[in-house]
C-alpha cells in the first residue's frame, strides 16, 4: 500500500514525525501551491513563485503530489485560463518547479472542482473546466526537463457533472478522489455509512469503474476523518478500516492521509491540539502493522 500523507506545506520534519508515529515510512507526500483558493486576493506569487515550497522537497525519498491552483483567485477565469491568458503565469511555476527539484513531481492541478468557493468551480461549466485544463498541462508539458505526470482528482458527491469536466485521457495521468469521512447522510453510521461512500455520487465504486474505462490508475490524494462540528461523523474506525481495505485491494498508486487540522475542519490522528480521534489512530497503527 502506497500510503502518503500532508502534514502541512514544506514540512518534511513533520513528515519524518508522522511515519515514527504511524510505525512504518510513506511514500508520497501532498503539497500545495496557492492554498488559499477561498480568498478574493490570493496573489499570483502563491502560484508562479513556488521555489520555497518545491526546495523543502528537493532530495527527499517521497513522491511529491503537488496540488496547484492554477487560478489565484475569483478574479481570474476558466474561460481566460482555456484561451492561453494565464500561459506566462502556468509556464514561469512549470520552470520553477523543475529548477527546484520537482521535475518528477505529480501536479494535480485545479483540484475538487465541484467546490463553489474554488475559482475553478466547474458547475455550468465542466467543458471550460477541461479546456483550461488541457491547456495547463500543455504549458508545463513545454518546459525542459520536466517529466510531470497529472492527476485529475475530483471530490465526491454531487453538485456537478464530473464526467463532463474530464480533460480527456492525453492530458489525465491518474484518476483522483478526494473522500473524506463527510458529506451528505451523516446520521449513517458504520456499514451503512460505508455503503454510501461507496454507492454515492462520484464516490468510490463511480471512481473504480471511470478509471477502469480510461485505462488510468487511482489516487486518494486526501482522505480522512472530520470532526462533526464540519460535517462528519468524528472519532470512525470503521471509516479508517474501511478505507485501508479498499486501497490495498485497488490499483491505487497512492493515498494520502490529511493529517492537519484546516479551517474547515479537523482530521488529526497524531497527538495534539484537537486530536479528537483516538480510536481511529489506534485503528490506522494497527492496520499499518499488520
Amino acid at each position: 500500500m502506497n500510503l502518503g500523507v500532508f502534514r502541512g506545506s514544506g514540512q518534511a520534519d513533520q513528515v519524518t514525525q508522522y511515519e515514527t508515529w504511524l510505525g512504518r515510512p510513506v511514500t508520497h507526500v501532498l503539497d500545495f501551491v496557492g492554498a488559499q483558493p477561498f480568498d478574493s486576493t490570493t496573489p499570483w506569487a502563491t502560484i508562479d513563485a513556488p521555489n520555497w515550497t518545491f526546495n523543502q522537497w528537493a532530495g527527499t525519498r517521497w513522491q511529491l503530489v503537488m496540488s496547484v491552483a492554477a487560478l489565484p483567485n475569483k478574479n481570474f477565469s476558466l474561460a481566460a485560463g482555456a484561451r492561453g491568458d494565464y500561459d506566462a503565469r502556468w509556464r514561469k511555476f512549470a520552470v520553477a518547479a523543475v529548477a527546484h527539484g520537482g521535475a518528477d513531481t505529480i501536479l494535480r492541478p485545479m483540484w475538487e472542482n465541484r467546490v463553489k468557493n474554488f475559482p475553478w468551480y466547474a458547475g455550468g461549466q465542466e467543458q471550460t473546466y477541461a479546456a483550461c485544463f488541457r491547456r495547463f498541462v500543455t504549458v508545463a508539458r513545454s518546459v525542459p526537463g520536466q517529466r510531470f505526470r497529472f492527476d485529475w482528482c475530483v471530490l465526491a458527491g454531487g453538485g456537478i457533472n464530473a464526467e463532463a469536466s474530464y480533460p480527456g485521457d492525453d492530458y489525465v495521468d491518474i484518476i483522483g478522489l478526494d473522500l473524506y469521512d463527510s458529506g451528505g447522510r451523516t446520521t449513517l453510521t458504520g456499514a451503512k455509512r460505508w455503503e454510501w461512500k461507496r454507492t454515492g455520487p462520484y464516490s468510490l465504486d463511480w471512481h473504480k469503474r471511470f478509471a477502469t474505462k480510461h485505462g488510468k490508475p487511482r489516487s486518494f490524494p486526501e482522505w480522512g476523518v472530520v470532526d462533526i462540528g464540519h460535517g462528519g461523523v468524528g472519532d470512525d474506525p470503521y471509516y479508517i478500516e474501511q478505507m485501508v481495505a479498499w486501497v490495498k485491494a485497488s490499483d491505487v498508486e497512492y493515498a494520502c492521509y490529511f493529517e492537519v487540522n484546516a479551517r474547515d475542519g479537523a482530521h488529526r490522528l497524531m497527538p495534539g491540539a484537537w486530536t479528537n480521534f483516538p480510536k481511529s489512530a489506534a485503528k490506522l497503527r494497527a492496520l499499518m502493522a499488520a
